[in-house]
């Protein structure tokens, strides 16, 4: 939804999508949620999850709207840090979301040289 052009981000644009058929929407847009479900269509929430604050402004946004299905983003975050690893040759930092020794095993293991958290029981961790 949030990147059909020419439509606008309202009810009126819902309705239209719906007239052409669409079954549902995606969208990062809270507000677009409720409105579409009133309309019958399947919602999907997308939120980019980068650190613990945007954890719970997702889980707020989530318990607010209802969407369907919620899209977390990214979902394959060990992976691109082993592709930059690959393709570049600085030191990569991973940050964001570091909670636990797991956590910084895995970035490690990716191709991270260090990683960032707020969590002072890992800052001596390796």
């Amino acid at each position: 939804m949030d990147f059909v052009e020419g439509v606008g981000k309202d009810r009126a644009g819902l309705q239209f999508l719906k007239q052409l058929g669409a079954d549902g929407i995606l969208t990062t847009k809270t507000n677009m949620i409720r409105p579409a479900k009133d309309l019958g269509l399947v919602t999907v929430q997308r939120f980019f999850i980068v650190d613990s604050h945007s954890v719970d402004t997702a889980v707020e946004s989530i318990r607010i709207a209802k969407p369907d299905v919620v899209e977390i983003m990214p979902g394959v975050v060990c992976k691109k840090i082993r592709e930059f690893a690959q393709k570049v040759s600085n030191d990569i930092l991973a940050g964001g979301l570091v909670e636990f020794k797991e956590d910084v095993d895995e970035a490690i293991a990716a191709g991270a040289t260090a990683v960032s958290t707020a969590n002072r029981e890992l800052w001596n961790y390796r």
